[in-house]
């Protein structure tokens, strides 16, 4: 059975009044919860007893960077670390900020000061109470070490008023805020001060936090062991997105780093995994049609080409221009995903329900499709002939994008090298202009699109468009929604004109599971391990 999960129900509602003097709480609507889940019920409204000391086994396509949120936006890192760290707010279903480890929150009219109160005997893995001075020493070195917290926040700081209560105090207000507070990727996880401290800009050594689950045993590149932390102390709203009520229905989750395709698929056939992650397409059919399967497919943002702009030809901005008019993205996303099932072709930054988002500027420059155009763009730019390097990683996606732009690329008459590595090696040699002219990238639908990885003048690619700055800046200061959304069309079409990077269309995520579980769910490109139990 297909269960297609649209990660975007509603829009995301975002005004400055929405949040001004709130109290930033939730109704509870789950009265039913209990400490110790006994019994489910299937989707056949069948009893299914639950198997509490249960392991849940799960098969994870690729190496992750680290398990540290705060030094890397890798959705690995993400999806490993949820579990296991919690942050003041987080995002649910419809993209709405929730209160998670902040128990409410008051911004000042001028959208400039905004005070967390935060909750009371929250305990953290090494059972430590979590206070404000581990909050603010989470929050600024998160803000320091994030690309796009850094550049939206600014110089504004995180400070303690008392042991429960946090204040960020912005120079400007900023109709953004809480969006940031909330990203998915590389997100903001508390964790004990002194733990973070001793890290300053590297990884952190210990791995504590104040999730359902705790860190038994990490092997960096073979597998993450997690355990159930006895100690947690769940919200009692109704689980949603990433938000309300955290179970940890079985006592262990082992994930293992499984790189191999084949492999992967012949784990869940066999029942080895109970969870499967981004499984090849070419599989979709076999997986569906076995009885002990349930397949997922996911909107999972795009498999995006990035330019390099610090140096090399892309550096040229008419060069950009012409792979932007040579490209057929119809063919490339059929190369990359093997069947119209699991891709959409969407110009739009957003998604068509992002209604306050979406936008149709820069329609007619999304698929060109247009070798003639190309050509004469290519000559414009002075290219002659140069070695144009693509590097990817081993990842499916990412691996049969580079191919495709490839053969592509050759067929406008261009000398391209292809360049493969581990997804995490890729992580940093990105990093090294001298390395690369493109490189493919993964990044989830973004619930607004100013924080978007490749508009960072930092990362990797290195925009530098005053255009494209000044729109940023305008719609984190907009006064209403209405003045942001012009704002974020004129975004859009600098982004077809700029090119700083090419989105050929939207993939939809392949995952499995065995249907020997209940409750898996998944939200902006990562598993949620937490309310998943295992039947006996």
């Amino acid at each position: 059975m297909v269960k297609r999960i649209h990660l975007f129900l509603l829009l995301v509602v975002l005004s400055i009044g929405l949040f001004a003097c709130s109290s930033g709480e939730v109704d509870s609507t789950d009265d039913t919860g209990t400490d110790e889940a006994e019994s489910v019920t299937d989707e056949n409204n069948e009893e299914a007893t639950v198997n509490e000391d249960a392991t849940l086994k799960v098969a994870l396509q690729s190496i992750p960077p680290a398990l540290d949120p705060h030094i890397t936006g890798s959705t690995m890192t993400m999806e490993l670390a949820r579990p296991v760290f919690e942050s003041l707010v987080a995002f649910d279903s419809n993209f709405e900020p929730q209160p998670v480890l902040a128990e409410s929150w008051d911004v000042s009219d001028d959208q400039k000061t905004f005070t967390f109160h935060l909750r009371e005997g929250v305990t953290f893995h090494n059972g430590k109470e979590m206070t404000s001075a581990d909050v603010v020493a989470s929050m600024n070195r998160w803000k320091e070490l994030n690309a796009t917290a850094t550049r939206v926040l600014g110089p504004g700081e995180f400070e303690a008023v008392d042991d429960y209560t946090v204040v960020l105090t912005l120079e400007d207000s900023n109709f953004v805020t809480f969006n940031i507070l909330a990203l998915p990727a590389q997100f903001a996880a508390i964790m004990p001060e002194e733990i973070v401290g001793g890290a300053g800009s590297g990884a952190v050594e210990e791995y504590i936090g104040t999730g359902p689950f705790k860190v038994s045993e990490y092997v960096s590149d073979q597998y993450l062991h997690l355990a159930k932390f006895d100690d947690y102390q769940s919200l009692t709203d109704a689980a949603d997105g990433l938000a309300g009520k955290k179970e940890a229905l079985v006592s262990n989750i082992e994930i293992d780093f499984v790189s191999d395709d084949s492999t992967r698929v012949s784990s869940m056939v066999t029942g080895e995994y109970h969870i499967g992650r981004g499984l090849p397409y070419d599989n979709f059919d076999q997986l569906e049609a076995d009885a002990n399967v349930e397949t997922h497919i996911h909107e999972g943002g795009t498999d995006f080409i990035v330019f390099n702009k610090e140096e090399g030809f892309f550096s040229n901005q008419t060069a950009r221009q012409a792979i932007l008019a040579g490209l057929d993205k119809v063919a490339l996303s059929l190369g990359t995903y093997s069947d119209e099932r699991f891709f959409d072709m969407n110009h739009s930054l957003s998604l068509q329900e992002q209604v306050n988002w979406y936008s149709d500027a820069g329609a007619e420059l999304y698929n060109q499709n247009d070798p003639e155009k190309a050509a004469q763009l290519l000559e414009e730019a002075g290219y002659n002939g140069e070695e144009i390097t693509i590097i990817a990683s081993n990842i499916q996606t990412h691996h049969n994008t580079a191919i495709g732009l490839q053969a592509q690329l050759e067929g406008l008459g261009m000398n391209v090298k292809l360049e493969t590595y581990e997804f995490a090696t890729i992580l940093e040699y990105r990093n090294d202009p001298s390395n690369w002219d493109i490189f493919i990238v993964d990044l989830a639908t973004e619930s607004i699109p100013t924080t978007y990885l490749f508009y960072n003048p930092t990362w990797a690619g290195w925009t530098d468009s005053e255009e494209i700055q000044d729109l940023l800046d305008g719609i984190q200061t907009a006064s209403n929604q209405e003045e942001a959304t012009a704002l974020a069309a004129d975004l859009q079409a600098a982004f077809y004109e700029y090119v700083p990077v090419i989105k050929p269309s939207n993939r939809q995520l392949f995952n499995a599971t065995n249907t020997s579980i209940n409750g898996y769910d998944f939200f902006s490109n990562g598993m949620i391990l937490w309310n998943v139990s295992v039947e006996e």
